[in-house]
């Protein structure tokens, strides 16, 4: 579902169209069902970031099953108010923002000890009227996934 014009975020109908169709068959191989009603992580924990998602009217596309392994990720139509909150709070929780061609990408990631071992983190997407919030537990595939929806929904 290619956009007009460079940069310019296209809000996808459907989770399906978010994603390459080979992007596609390699998550559903790799992290497991797509958008199964058991897997209920947030695809993000910053809470002024929670409260812009509140205000939208977003998609959420998750990948994998209630384990502890999973993919949440929330497609929304920001503003450019919305989107300087959003930046201000990710850069506030310590997040790394890089700026791209056509996206600011932010992400931070953390090991985790304890009864989990393994890593979280979250990777968000800003620009051109878009954001894309991703929350991961010990499913490793960035950058190629963050990619991959941008290809889709920004260029």
């Amino acid at each position: 579902m290619p956009t007009t014009a460079p940069g310019v975020f296209t809000m996808p109908a459907s989770c399906e169209q978010a994603w390459s169709r080979e992007a596609l068959s390699i998550l559903s191989e790799e992290a497991g069902a797509l958008n199964d009603p058991g897997l209920t992580m947030l695809s993000t924990e910053v809470v002024p970031a929670l409260e812009v998602l509140d205000a939208v009217e977003p998609l959420r596309c998750t990948w994998g099953l209630a384990s502890e392994v999973g993919i949440a990720t929330t497609l929304a139509a920001v503003d450019e108010a919305q989107t300087e909150t959003i930046r201000t709070a990710l850069l506030a929780e310590g997040f790394t923002c890089e700026e791209r061609e056509v996206v600011t990408r932010c992400e931070l990631e953390t090991e985790l000890t304890g009864e989990v071992p393994g890593a979280t983190g979250e990777v968000h997407v800003l620009g051109g009227g878009g954001w894309a919030a991703t929350h991961w537990l010990n499913a490793d595939f960035e950058p190629q996934y963050t990619d991959d929806l941008i290809a889709t929904l920004w260029m």
